[in-house]
């Protein structure tokens, strides 16, 4: 995971609840992946940004929790290339959908994941703790987002 912030943590836990092996945070300020790391516990390390080539050649998943991309500027530098075909990569930013993160992630043959779908997972608790029931099947919710967000 890259980055430190809310974002990862959020992520993190997520991870973790769902029963990954191991998670290994990456962060420009290695004490603050450190720190993150800890709260964690045993399952979750924390490197420096020099060891990412080597863990990016291990990744199943590799998630941006960073800011980088945001409004359509430049991702964080990862060598996409060196993961496993079959990693999936995954960027938080949902404007724009597309980001340059994932937009080589797609050129290295991955499959993507854009935070558009983060987001709307994660409204699903909160519609049913706010309503008392699941949203309705009915309405598609990623196209309504996808035209206010302007990318139909």
């Amino acid at each position: 995971m890259l980055g430190a912030g809310g974002a990862a943590r959020g992520a993190g836990a997520a991870l973790l609840l769902a029963g990954a092996p191991r998670i290994a945070i990456v962060n420009r300020t290695l004490a603050r992946a450190q720190d993150l790391a800890a709260d964690f516990g045993a399952k979750v390390s924390a490197a420096a940004e020099g060891d990412l080539p080597v863990l990016l050649r291990t990744a199943g998943l590799v998630i941006n929790a960073t800011s980088l991309g945001l409004g359509g500027g430049t991702g964080p530098a990862a060598d996409l290339d060196l993961t496993p075909q079959e990693a999936v990569i995954v960027d938080m930013v949902y404007k724009p959908l597309r980001t340059e993160f994932l937009q080589r992630a797609a050129a290295a043959g991955r499959r993507t994941v854009d935070g558009l779908e983060m987001l709307l997972r994660q409204a699903v608790p909160s519609f049913e703790a706010f309503y008392g029931q699941a949203p309705p099947d009915t309405v598609d919710v990623r196209a309504l987002a996808l035209r206010h967000l302007g990318e139909v």
